[in-house]
């Protein structure tokens, strides 16, 4: 019981104390100087003549009676109002007359003072960043009026503007300022509700695109080379002319149609590439010959074109190495031009290796020694070039045999220098003779000049096939004594 009693006076000194303070804030904002409050009768004796500290008390909730907002909100949603004011606050304030969000001032308040607010709502459906920054609350927060993320329940969209969300294209930061960057490709152009070019991209308005203007093109024809997407490229059959390829694609129209002209632009390279030309012209104007539109790296050259394929090491050379300084047109093909410096033979054999050697390179020549009216027959054609022509002399070289070939001493001087007359290319045996000879050749089945001639044509024996002391017999037989000379006496070689 006592207990119950002490509850009960508190609760009364609190309360008389609360309506104490109300009535000293009414008559400030009177203009009435506030008179100190009572004790209640039958509060404490510690509490007469001070005030309470309320910081303790307030603390205590369960002893402190909830306040119903509802009966002081006034022009919120239904839905709102509902919500309880934080229970200190709502002891000293009124719940605001404007549309408010929600009723829970610490979200947004501080306790030094209502404006302007600490921090924004954890559940704001807008962040209150750009141009929402700067706005007053109730420019949104209206009375009866649902709050949206969505652009359109502040916003109205402008006439002819594109349909979908504000946000893609526009930011918090302004219409203007955000939608900027936003033309041509990244142009949202599939939110578009007409197929009439014109509705945006009028002449005289800020989004007509042509370089100055398309003059080649009626103002309704558009879609012969743009299309309404995500990414409006120019779709034109550029294929009918044969260069929209490669790196030409990568292109803007300006680039070739600087001033705005399309029809009977020239299709020729130099139109474009004049002073890409390396060649100086020296290849015309159809750079396509060498190059592809992928680049100018990679070009090919049919060759055979100029009269001189490039056939073995040729086809691997560079084209400065008999092309010097860029000059194409009018370069001579004679091997010499090039290969003065590589001239083994000095020019004895004329400009023309390709009598010799082949593109291949210069080993295995080959040479038709025929035209040099000594053909290389026999043996002959198995002797190294140095043989006969020493020191790199080939013009002039005598074609004697005795140039190559010194006479033996066997002939003793007798035949001359015409080895040909007894010997063949083959090989120096067998040797045939067919010249003056006064005894018979062949006597007694003689094969060899060295049957009679054993030592040196200068001399013979007739004793290498005759029995020297039966001819020695004989003749003494007969008182010859001088037998040596057989042919003085036997000159055709018979007994008699």
């Amino acid at each position: 019981m006592g207990r119950k009693r002490t509850v009960a006076r508190v609760r009364l000194a609190v309360a008389t104390t609360l309506l104490a303070a109300l009535v000293a804030v009414l008559l400030v904002l009177a203009g009435h100087a506030p008179a100190r409050a009572s004790s209640p009768p039958g509060a404490s004796s510690q509490a007469a003549g001070s005030e309470i500290d309320l910081r303790s008390v307030l603390d205590d909730r369960e002893a402190l009676p909830r306040i119903d907002s509802r009966a002081t909100a006034t022009g919120q949603s239904a839905a709102l109002s509902q919500q309880p004011v934080a229970d200190r606050c709502a002891r000293c304030h009124l719940s605001p007359t404007a549309y408010h969000y929600g009723l829970r001032c610490g979200q947004c308040h501080s306790a030094s003072r209502f404006l302007p607010p600490k921090a924004m709502p954890p559940a704001h459906p807008v962040q209150l960043v750009g141009r929402h920054a700067a706005i007053e609350c109730s420019a949104c927060h209206k009375p009866a009026k649902a709050i949206s993320s969505v652009c359109s329940t502040c916003h109205s969209a402008p006439k002819g503007h594109l349909t979908g969300t504000c946000s893609t294209c526009h930011g918090p930061q302004g219409w203007a300022d955000s939608a900027a960057g936003i033309s041509g490709p990244a142009a949202p152009h599939l939110l578009t509700t007409t197929d009439d070019c014109l509705v945006c991209h009028a002449p005289a308005g800020p989004n007509w695109p042509a370089p100055a203007s398309h003059k080649s093109y009626k103002l309704n024809q558009c879609q012969l080379c743009h299309r309404s997407a995500a990414n409006p490229k120019v779709t034109v059959q550029h294929q009918a002319v044969g260069l929209f390829q490669g790196r030409h694609t990568e292109l803007a129209c300006v680039q070739c149609h600087s001033t705005g002209q399309f029809v009977g632009t020239t299709q020729a390279c130099t139109g474009c590439h004049q002073a890409d030309d390396r060649h100086d012209g020296q290849f015309g104007p159809d750079c396509a010959q060498c190059h592809t539109p992928n680049g100018w790296g990679g070009a090919t050259f049919d060759h055979d074109q100029t009269g001189f394929a490039l056939t073995g090491v040729h086809g691997n050379a560079a084209c400065t190495s008999c092309h010097a300084n860029g000059q194409y047109n009018g370069t001579p093909s004679q091997c010499v031009v090039c290969h003065q410096a590589d001239d083994r033979h000095d020019g004895q054999f004329g400009s023309d290796c390709a009598q010799c050697h082949t593109p291949n390179g210069w080993s295995g020549a080959t040479f038709d020694h025929g035209q040099t009216g000594f053909a290389l027959t026999g043996a002959h054609g198995n002797a190294a070039c140095t043989r006969c022509h020493a020191n790199g002399q080939y013009n002039g070289t005598p074609s004697q045999c005795v140039a190559c070939h010194s006479e033996p001493g066997y002939h003793a001087g007798r035949l001359g220098t015409d080895c040909a007359a007894c010997h063949q290319t083959g090989s120096w045996f067998p040797a045939s003779y067919g010249g003056l000879h006064t005894f018979p050749l062949g006597h007694e089945g003689a094969s060899s000049c060295r049957t009679c001639h054993s030592d040196s044509l200068a001399g013979y024996s007739c004793y290498g096939c005759h029995n020297q002391g039966k001819i020695a017999e004989k003749h003494t037989d007969h008182d010859i004594p001088d037998y040596g000379n057989c042919v003085a006496c036997h000159p055709n070689g018979d007994d008699d």
